[in-house]
């Protein structure tokens, strides 16, 4: 897929997004609403699908903001999801920990891991992961 592909493959998911922003040098911006986050990281990594890379997260002065980063490696363009959670008295987000468990499975069963149950000791409980 070129960059072309990419921004016509966005586009199926701008009715949950406030706007599609790109920039200079491959970066793509998707602002969105907390309530929508989660379909449109389900819709990135699943369908488009990019490489989760990080979440970071931002106090600004008005809102609380998720910064969901993903990797879309073979152009080397970078989207990120800005999730808004408006709320400051009572913030909520739909986690995308299912996303980030199956990634920490593929890499504790990974030959180059070392340790069978690396991952697993380091980011879950041996109870929690089943390996």
């Amino acid at each position: 897929m070129n960059q072309q592909q990419l921004n016509s493959k966005l586009e199926e998911i701008k009715d949950k997004v406030i706007t599609i922003e790109r920039t200079a040098g491959n970066r793509i911006y998707l602002p969105c609403e907390a309530e929508n986050s989660y379909a449109v990281n389900k819709f990135l990594f699943e369908d488009v699908p990019l490489r989760f890379v990080i979440a970071t997260g931002i106090d600004s002065d008005d809102c609380f903001e998720i910064l969901y980063h993903y990797a879309y490696d073979p152009i080397g363009c970078v989207v990120t999801v800005k999730a808004f959670i408006r709320d400051r008295e009572n913030p909520a987000i739909e986690s995308i920990a299912p996303f980030l468990l199956w990634i920490m499975t593929l890499f504790a069963k990974s030959p180059s891991c070392g340790s069978k149950n690396l991952y697993a000791r380091l980011i879950l409980s041996e109870s929690t992961l089943a390996l």
